[in-house]
């Protein structure tokens, strides 16, 4: 039981690493979203600028690449407890 405990805390701490770069993102483009809602309202122009998508493409293909990274792991952890037990 023990040696279950300190794989299923690897698990964790791994997807925890896994998703802080996706948290820095989240944080990163709501920081730019509000200060760029902020100086809309005050120089009353609303366009959308082209330079955000060089923000959302990476965060877009991070999120892919995390999304398949911390399936596999669930796929493996499921496979190691509930097939080979």
């Amino acid at each position: 039981m023990k040696g279950t405990e300190s794989f299923c805390s690897y698990i964790d701490t791994l997807n925890l690493y896994i998703m802080l770069p996706e948290l820095i993102i989240y944080g990163l483009i709501f920081i730019i979203l509000f200060v760029r809602l902020r100086r809309s309202f005050i120089t009353k122009e609303y366009f959308v600028d082209v330079r955000f998508l060089y923000i959302l493409i990476p965060y877009l293909i991070l999120r892919i690449s995390t999304f398949t990274i911390s399936e596999n792991v669930l796929i493996n952890f499921f496979h190691t407890h509930y097939y080979l037990v």
